[in-house]
């Protein structure tokens, strides 16, 4: 809660977060399933009850870090968040998206480092937008969560979803109302109906594109960077097709807001932004925040 507390406090609009189920039928926020990387322990978080969950590590890597750790009791590295964060410049919805990041101006508590739930950051942040992850294929963490975004009367404040088809089509079934981004299946699909010329004329039910930079993985100075060439080539392909002014503006102009990740220095900022990105999402809050500051032309701040 640290992390959104802060980014609330530095003039975040939105947050993103991502949702497990407990054992016992808890809606938890965290990025991680498994408590391996994040809490030290062996074990799931659906195998465990939420009053069990252990707090998280005093030192977590980062996987788009380049081999960067955040220490979350010193809260010692000035520029990075845990997972990351999204400006959103020229566009009808502005904001900080912040992923559960810990910055060194906040102070974490032992008490700070326990995993959230769902239920306390809807508390606790009542008219801020959430774009909610729901990372398990499971009906009743889906329907719990549409629950709790009714109890919570935020419906028009939240964009739910998740990467896997599957989990999207029940998030639909579940509360049409909810805005939702596109899962992988129906972000192939868009780019396949954009280079075919028929995408002007089909609907598209999904109000967020959040898609990666798949050049990002072609840096050699990252330690995720991908050494096998035919892979590289792959990747080099891929951008090429995704990475086009013309689909995000044709998005765009559909009322369809386009994010970009996770983009961690000033060159990938901005050939997004060129692009015509609404979004970026960093593990250095900090270092986009600063970017934008110095080019005004991108971060023109408007309402929801």
């Amino acid at each position: 809660m640290t992390a959104f507390r802060h980014a609330r406090s530095q003039g975040t609009e939105m947050l993103e977060l991502d949702v497990h189920l407990s054992l016992d039928g808890e809606v938890v926020v965290a990025h991680d399933g498994v408590l391996t990387r994040t809490a030290g322990h062996a074990g799931r978080i659906a195998e465990t009850n939420f009053a069990d969950l252990p707090e998280m590590l005093e030192s977590l890597s980062v996987c788009f870090g380049n081999g960067t750790s955040i220490h979350t009791r010193s809260m010692s590295h000035a520029n990075f968040s845990l997972d990351g964060c999204l400006m959103i410049p020229r566009v009808e919805m502005t904001c900080l998206f912040m992923w559960s990041g810990l910055v060194n101006t906040a102070r974490a508590s032992n008490a700070d480092r326990r995993m959230p739930l769902l239920r306390e950051v809807f508390a606790e942040f009542p008219t801020l937008p959430i774009n909610v992850d729901l990372k398990e294929n499971s009906d009743v963490l889906v329907r719990k969560t549409s629950e709790l975004i009714k109890e919570f009367r935020r419906e028009h404040l939240t964009v739910w979803g998740n990467a896997r088809d599957a989990v999207a089509q029940k998030c639909r079934r579940e509360n049409p109302n909810i805005p939702m981004f596109f899962s992988i299946r129906r972000a192939l699909v868009t780019l396949l109906l954009f280079w075919t010329g028929l995408l002007p004329f089909l609907p598209i039910k999904e109000e967020f594109f959040e898609i990666c930079m798949p050049s990002i993985f072609l840096n050699t100075s990252t330690s995720f960077a991908v050494a096998k060439r035919s892979t590289r080539l792959t990747i080099w392909i891929f951008d090429k097709l995704m990475m086009r002014k013309t689909l995000i503006d044709h998005l765009k102009k559909r009322g369809i807001q386009v994010y970009i990740w996770v983009l961690n220095d000033e060159a990938d900022f901005t050939r997004a932004f060129e692009l015509g990105a609404t979004g970026v999402m960093t593990d250095f809050p900090t270092l986009l925040s600063n970017y934008l500051k110095e080019r005004p032309h991108y971060f023109l701040p408007t309402h929801l």
